[in-house]
């Protein structure tokens, strides 16, 4: 694979006289990578196999048999995981991020139930704040924000390694035109700022600051 804004011809890699197949993507520990090294298609696949592991354990969340405690804990321990696979490698937008929630709350939906309405006399459907009050526990969001600081904490503080310079390089060259992709940094600069204005990624060198 060639990583390359531009469309490169597809020919074969030879390196120390072994010869390799150029793809467009390939799976490397259960992560999609892509020539585009774009995210957005790796997560859109954590989001499918999220749907589908929900869809064949869809009875198990609407049984009777089984409490909401022991419910929760099947989300928290076996869907949560599948959706959230790597995640704290993901430049992840606010579009992305919401995509999450919705799974999150079409989840919990289930688990919950809908609520009967007394006037109306009609089950309906809980609103999004009652959903996140029954679960009283981070939000799938959350969780995702929470380890992408740990994980920049444990970078942050390994200065000097290759996966330091990478975070900290700046590429040299011209720029190409449109607006600038959001890298990885930068999320993580948001997901601080959400917790406390005054945090920032310098205080990485403090175990008990950032991860």
């Amino acid at each position: 694979m060639v990583m390359s804004r531009q469309t490169t011809p597809k020919n074969n890699i030879k390196v120390n006289g072994y010869s390799f197949e150029q793809v467009e993507e390939f799976k490397y520990l259960g992560v999609n990578i892509n020539e585009k090294n774009n995210m957005h298609h790796e997560i859109k696949l954590r989001m499918c196999a999220a749907n589908r592991s929900y869809y064949a354990m869809k009875e198990m969340f609407s049984s009777k048999l089984l409490s909401r405690r022991t419910k929760e804990r099947l989300y928290i321990t076996y869907l949560r995981p599948i959706a959230t696979y790597a995640f704290e490698t993901w430049a992840s937008t606010k579009g992305d991020e919401e995509k999450l929630s919705s799974i999150e709350r079409k989840i919990l939906r289930k688990i919950y139930g809908p609520v009967y309405n007394v006037n109306s006399e009609i089950f309906e459907r809980r609103k999004n704040d009652e959903i996140q009050r029954l679960f009283n526990k981070p939000s799938i969001c959350q969780f995702v924000c929470s380890k992408r600081i740990e994980r920049a904490g444990h970078v942050w503080r390994a200065e000097g390694c290759l996966i330091w310079k990478v975070m900290v390089g700046n590429p040299t060259g011209k720029r190409p035109l449109g607006r600038p992709r959001q890298r990885w940094l930068d999320t993580v600069k948001r997901d601080l700022s959400k917790i406390n204005n005054t945090f920032s990624i310098d205080m990485a060198t403090d175990k008990n600051g950032l991860g």
